[in-house]
């Protein structure tokens, strides 16, 4: 059975098809949640938590600990927690006994999961002072059942491990490009990569989960056939929200032989918006022949000609699956002349790489993609930064005019602070897999229209101007459609975004709070932008 079919047999499961209506009265926030949310935990019954906690040999780590600067150092060093307690235990019974401890509070206490401690709101560690951190980095097992073509993934994992271990095993996944992200928060808000036009989200491979219960602590599994409501759940709006999963098992695909992967570099400003429009082309037709097959997965991104510092003013990046050099070369002919078609000249050969690989692992590895598979000092992974998303529809259209007013935008702004400032534009249409709209029925997911997943990025310490120009940019894309229905990625997490819960959760979002009420009423697993504050 092709794994596709796998897919849609998950997503046709009657119990998964929900008809309730969209939330059209979710809260807006302030410009910063926290402050319209009691972010620190209540001191009151932090000593009866600390007490129950140390009746348990697994490791804990508190403010007086030596090591408690390592383990609450956040992945956006822009941002700075004192967590209460974190705890890493290295057992299911472990991690149950510490969910009972803070449930035990009665919501005095919340709890924040971490699993590859990548949160942009440092939201793994509560986004606030006073939570209790369950660290699930020692869930770190693989174990792959060739006969059924699944892989049980501890919630600990990152994905550099996950891809090296699938593919000297002859499995693949679709997955994002930094190895040291977690598999857990990836896969939970969707998960894309270079593979997701051909195979999907990480999330759309998730065929169950074992999770924790915040009322009780109890272990359960949510799957197609148990606890389904859960499992809808989970995918989509599954971060910090219901409990605390600690495994995936996923359906694996066969890894392929032939990769091509490729970034092809434009030289300047007019050159990129060109590339815009012609990316465009590729991905917003329903022709495999006229655009971009499913099998290549594209990424364009804007420096501008202002901070390329010698290098090119934006590239075209990704990965070409099932083909070899020349395939590749012919397909992407279509791209070449639908940036002259838009007036732009052809790539800069001397800013321009493309590999042909015959072996997945090596094909991830390389540079283009990946730059290896190696987690093992995780302390190197911290970087000042600001990002936003946003998610802009099927049958939303730039035109040559908007898109120069975004590029001149982004220009303007590009070296504001920082050390500079982008914006990528991931194509997905009509023939990506991530759009099928029958998975939209099992998942919670709700972006199963997206042409453009887009990430605006800024690097440096992250100042009141940096934020203010970046929701300029987002604005100013925007402004192509007032009437679209333009949507956010959890994954990209924003707590300065405005209308956030409708942004990440559109029309999964009554159910979804539903969800919150039934299996986590006194809001122990709890964050500035979790479903409780919706």
């Amino acid at each position: 059975m092709q794994l596709t079919n796998v897919l849609l047999a998950i997503a046709l499961a009657p119990s998964l098809v929900s008809s309730l209506p969209a939330d059209s009265s979710a809260k807006p926030l302030t410009s910063d949640p926290t402050a319209a949310n009691a972010t620190t935990s209540a001191s009151s019954s932090s000593s009866a938590l600390k007490a129950c906690l140390q009746q348990y040999p697994f490791e804990q780590v508190y403010a007086a600990s030596s090591n408690y600067a390592t383990y609450s150092r956040p992945e956006n060093e822009n941002l700075s927690y004192k967590a209460f307690a974190i705890a890493l235990p290295s057992s299911v019974a472990g991690a149950s006994d510490v969910v009972k401890c803070v449930a035990a509070q009665q919501g005095t206490q919340k709890l924040a999961v971490r699993g590859g401690h990548h949160s942009y709101a440092a939201y793994d560690m509560g986004g606030g002072d006073g939570w209790t951190v369950l660290d699930l980095r020692k869930f770190n097992s693989i174990s792959i059942d060739s006969n059924a073509k699944t892989a049980t993934v501890g919630a600990g994992v990152r994905l550099g491990t996950l891809a090296q271990e699938l593919a000297q095993a002859g499995y693949a996944l679709p997955h994002g490009t930094c190895a040291y992200v977690g598999v857990s928060g990836h896969g939970l808000g969707g998960g894309y990569g270079f593979a997701s036009r051909k195979w999907g989200f990480l999330m759309d491979h998730i065929v169950s989960m074992q999770i924790i219960l915040p009322t009780t602590g109890e272990v359960v599994t949510a799957s197609p056939t148990q606890n389904t409501d859960l499992f809808w759940g989970l995918r989509g709006g599954g971060q910090n929200n219901f409990g605390a999963v600690l495994s995936f098992t996923y359906a694996l695909e066969t890894a392929p032989t032939q990769i091509v992967d490729f970034s092809y570099g434009y030289r300047s400003n007019s050159d990129c918006v060109s590339a815009l429009l012609a990316l465009q082309d590729m991905v917003s037709t329903t022709s495999s022949s006229a655009g971009f097959p499913a099998d290549l997965t594209a990424e364009l991104l804007w420096i501008t000609e202002s901070a390329a510092n010698g290098g090119p003013a934006c590239t075209l990046g990704g990965q070409h699956i099932g083909a070899t050099r020349s395939q590749h070369d012919a397909v992407f002919q279509r791209f070449r002349d639908a940036v002259k078609k838009h007036g732009g000249s052809d790539y800069d050969a001397s800013q321009t790489t493309v590999k042909s690989h015959t072996t997945w692992a090596n094909a991830l590895a390389d540079d283009l993609v990946m730059g290896g598979f190696d987690v093992s000092d995780p302390n190197s992974d911290h970087e000042p930064y600001y990002a936003k998303s946003l998610i802009q529809p099927e049958g939303t259209l730039y035109t040559k005019d908007t898109a120069t007013s975004l590029m001149n935008l982004l220009n303007e702004y590009s070296t504001t602070d920082g050390t500079g400032n982008s914006i990528s534009f991931a194509g997905f249409g009509p023939l990506s897999l991530t759009n099928n709209l029958t998975l939209s029925a099992s998942a919670a997911y709700p972006h199963r229209d997206t042409l453009f997943l887009y990430q605006f990025y800024s690097y440096g310490t992250t100042t009141d101007k940096v934020r203010q120009r970046m929701a300029q940019l987002v604005d100013q894309a925007k402004s192509i459609s007032s009437s679209a229905q333009w949507g956010g990625y959890v994954n990209y997490i924003d707590r300065q975004l405005q209308e956030w819960a409708n942004a990440y959760y559109g029309s999964a979002l009554t159910r979804l709070k539903s969800l919150k009420s039934k299996y986590d009423p006194n809001n122990i697993f709890d964050y500035a932008q979790g479903l409780a504050h919706a």
